[in-house]
């Protein structure tokens, strides 16, 4: 018997904070449609909030209205009144590039002596401000590599919860109704190391209490600059810079007016073994506060950028970051492949939506970079928590985000929840880890971690690694054989192939101090191991490849899958790598857009060659070909899409007779 489905209903969408409530309109524009059943409207709005840095944001809405009220769905925000730009050649002039520009209005707010970036600022803003001013600034090619907007983030935390006080997330023994060691196994990984002070960490949030008797022995100093001398003696364009720097305020007391970035400094770095309050991850590491997040837990993307990249330049180790809002930016994923080329990890929320990434992305936690780990956050029950974000591709793992407990600024101690919370739990791991086995790369420091893991049904299928952080076994690995990566080999072709990729290469690192034997082995017969056995030095590596062969050719159509377990016979330490073979019919049609099909289009559908002068306002520049030729179907081949949201346009493909066919998939590649 079939179950009836219920049809959607007003009281289903989910609704987001408007966090610009109250706030002045400056000017606002706004367009409806609808789109089923529901009125779907799009809004720009201008506005004043006097008690942020910069008080003019431009804010994009998405709403559903009905008899019932509008409800807010999306919302973007970024400053109204000036652009974020980065110049093809840093001796380029500001005269030059004013006068390029031909804009009487505008002018350089600030120059970004660490991420070599700058704001345009435009006099008399209006809500088209900043999408004419990227256009304008965009077709300066010679002289501009990109502008973008300056997104406005926000600290990814939830309301206190003041029923909870101990460490679950680190030791969980079914305190308050949880889950007995549903947590990171922290107790049993002290006995292997509790840190050091070599490691050091940034903190890029809201600041830290520089006097909480909890972190102050764990507060870093910049060896490179002499205390109140009022000179720039590191000259990396920051005077008096010893303990990091405030880029909302612009001067060199990192202070937490907020109390997110003092919590999540605890959860990293709580100073362990002193009678007091917490217990970080890591007992002794170096903090550097890098506030960029205001008392309201609000910054500029702008200021996130230059925070990185100062990260970067002052040598730490790696980064959290317990932020998150606004589009993708160049900028700032310059600023993180930059950390990647210096070794620096960047770990990241994946942010409170509740929300799969896949479809939605969420930045910072989205960026490719690999040196990006992507956290999500669970529950003291071991369940992913309602509100975090989530993806098998774009989400690196699972750690304890819900009802934490943390320092808070003026000496004390509270309870946050939310991916914020998780991602230090994994920033302190990271810090852990090199102070274990201060000879990892900080590629190798991610790899144990997502290999570590305890595999959980609520993190399998929505993280990559399928798991939650566990602290003591990636510390035993750090110490043991370890296979990498620690991804599957997922394959895909046509009924007695090829298959692509047909094959996977893990290297196996003895990370012990002795020599070790070892051992691989596989479950299928269409899968063949380069290598079974063997004995490896300390610190010597091995590859061993994972090949589909000759039997694959019998292997139906549907989806295969093997398993290769890697064994350390000095330690009996196991880990496993799925083979993941989706076999498939042959295509009914295979085609490009070489020429013109003649499918029926309507409204602004275009068949012609793109230009590839897009992403001004969203995304990466467009592509000036097709996939597959020179050609394809796409709205406004020369640029970006209207802002304005219009009627329904459609481009109909086919017809393809399927009638002979059963399951049919349509695949087709797209730019955004």
């Amino acid at each position: 018997m079939l179950a009836a489905q219920r049809a959607a209903s007003f009281d289903d969408i989910r609704v987001i904070e408007d966090r610009f409530a109250g706030c002045p309109v400056l000017g606002q524009r706004q367009t409806a449609r609808i789109e089923n059943g529901f009125t779907k409207i799009s809004r720009v709005r201008l506005i004043r909030k006097d008690d942020f840095k910069y008080p003019l944001i431009r804010i994009e809405e998405e709403l559903v209205g009905s008899a019932q009220g509008d409800r807010l769905t999306k919302q973007t925000a970024m400053v109204g009144d000036h652009v974020l730009v980065k110049l093809q050649d840093p001796k380029i002039s500001e005269a030059t590039l004013l006068a390029q520009l031909k804009d009487a209005g505008a002018s350089i707010r600030r120059k970004m002596p660490a991420s070599g970036t700058w704001l345009v600022a435009f006099a008399n803003p209006t809500v088209d401000t900043v999408p004419q001013a990227m256009a304008r600034l965009s077709a300066l090619k010679p002289w501009v590599r990109y502008a973008e907007p300056d997104y406005i983030v926000h600290a990814a935390v939830t309301p206190n919860d003041a029923s909870f006080d101990n460490l679950w997330g680190m030791n969980n023994t079914g305190q308050s109704a949880g889950v007995e060691d549903a947590d990171i196994d922290a107790p049993e990984a002290w006995d292997l190391s509790t840190g050091s002070s070599a490691v050091v960490v940034a903190v890029v949030d809201s600041g830290i209490d520089l006097t909480h008797p909890d972190l102050i022995d764990n507060l870093w100093t910049n060896p490179g600059e002499i205390d109140g001398n009022g000179l720039d003696d590191d000259a990396n364009g920051y005077v008096d810079d010893t303990r990091g720097w405030d880029f909302v305020n612009g001067d060199n007391n990192p202070s937490d007016d907020n109390s997110h970035g003092t919590h999540c400094a605890g959860t990293i770095g709580g100073v362990g073994d002193n009678s007091l309050g917490v217990s970080g991850v890591c007992w002794d590491v170096s903090l550097v506060g890098l506030k960029f997040l205001d008392a309201a837990g609000s910054g500029s993307l702008s200021d996130g950028i230059e925070a990185i990249a100062y990260a970067t330049h002052a040598g730490v180790a790696l980064t959290s970051n317990s932020w998150g809002g606004g589009g993708f930016s160049q900028a700032m994923s310059d600023a993180i492949d930059e950390a990647d080329a210096a070794g620096v990890l960047f770990i990241a929320a994946a942010g409170n939506d509740g929300t799969n990434m896949e479809f939605a992305p969420g930045y910072p936690a989205s960026y490719v970079s690999p040196n990006v780990i992507s956290v999500a956050a669970i529950t003291r029950s071991d369940t992913l928590a309602d509100y975090s974000n989530y993806g098998i591709t774009t989400t690196d793992l699972g750690a304890p985000g819900s009802e934490i407990y943390s320092t808070i600024p003026g000496g004390g101690y509270g309870i946050k929840s939310g991916t914020s919370m998780a991602t230090p739990h994994v920033a302190g791991a990271c810090a852990l880890l090199l102070s274990y086995r201060p000879g990892l790369t900080h590629s190798q420091v991610k790899d144990l971690l997502l290999s570590a893991v305890d595999v959980t049904p609520a993190l399998s299928g929505a993280t990559v690694s399928g798991g939650r952080l566990n602290l003591y076994n990636a510390l035993l690995a750090a110490d043991d054989i370890l296979a990498t990566p620690g991804t599957d080999l997922v394959a895909s072709g046509p009924i007695g192939g090829p298959f692509t990729p047909d094959s996977k290469t893990y290297t196996l690192t003895n990370n012990s101090a002795n020599a070790s034997n070892w051992t691989a082995s596989v479950d299928r017969s269409w899968v063949t191991l380069s290598g079974v056995s063997g004995n490896l030095a300390s610190g010597a590596s091995i590859e061993i490849q994972a090949a589909l062969n000759s039997e694959t050719v019998e292997l139906l159509a549907g989806d295969h899958t093997a398993t290769i377990t890697f064994t350390s016979v000095t330690t009996g330490r196991t880990q496993l790598r799925q083979v993941n073979l989706r076999v498939t019919p042959p295509p009914v049609y295979v085609f490009n857009l070489d020429s013109d099909p003649g499918w029926a289009r309507t409204g602004a559908w275009q068949y012609g060659v793109p230009t590839g002068q897009g992403a001004l306002l969203y995304g990466k520049p467009d592509p000036a070909s097709g996939a597959t030729g020179n050609q394809v179907f796409g709205v406004n081949l020369t640029g970006d899409y209207s802002t304005t949201v219009a009627s329904p346009e459609y481009l109909t493909a086919g017809p393809f007779d399927l009638s002979a066919h059963h399951g049919s998939t349509l695949r087709f590649q797209r730019w955004l």
